[in-house]
């Protein structure tokens, strides 16, 4: 059943029958995975997203494009999500990003920098919304040359109603989908820039 209660990125499709779904909510609450190891100091126990790319490129590379808001929101599909950067300044911790949804439901929230480890790791807090008081996390772990990019949620989806949107509307898989896009321009991105500045 633990299958049932752990929000994974690849899964076996489930029945959206009224029973499959009634008990999936039921359970949604069960058990809680632990929180990925290198990210315990966030004590927090929720569901967990995670997703994977290999980029030829050197974390520094990559971590300046995550964190230059001039480029990082053209890696993101614009015609389904929009993020714009909330607070001036430089980025740093407390910057605050707004992010809004372009589906028929429109929704938005913010999230907010609340831990910033240069060249190694993002972890924004959300501040409102289906995910409040969750984390996601970017993480670039040297790999070589190259550099592991892990992008990680972590959140508990306490509100009933956005339990049924998460199964009814399927907000995984369109998460899913957001993620890896916007993971393959980053990819993209820094490699080109690899390239250019060899």
């Amino acid at each position: 059943m633990l299958v049932l209660c752990r929000m994974v990125v690849r899964r076996t499709p489930l029945s959206l029958s009224l029973p499959g779904v009634l008990l999936a909510l039921v359970l949604s609450g069960c058990a809680k995975p632990a929180v990925p190891q290198g990210l315990r100091h966030l004590a927090y126990q929720g569901w967990t997203n995670e997703h994977h790319i290999t980029i030829d490129a050197s974390p520094k590379q990559v971590f300046s494009i995550l964190t230059d808001f001039d480029r990082f929101p053209g890696l993101v599909p614009s015609d389904r999500i929009r993020v714009s950067k909330e607070t001036a300044g430089p980025y740093g911790i407390g910057t605050v990003i707004r992010t809004q949804t372009g589906y028929k439901i429109k929704v938005s929230w913010t999230t907010k920098v609340v831990d910033l480890e240069d060249c190694r790791r993002i972890v924004l807090q959300f501040q409102e919304g289906m995910f409040r008081g969750g984390y996601e996390i970017w993480d670039l772990q040297p790999d070589g040359e190259r550099t592991r990019v892990s992008h990680t949620i972590l959140f508990n989806l306490s509100n009933f109603v956005y339990r049924v949107l998460w199964v009814v509307k399927d907000v995984e898989s369109k998460h899913n989908i957001l993620v890896e896009a916007t993971l393959q321009n980053l990819k993209r991105a820094s490699e080109a820039d690899t390239d250019r500045h060899g």
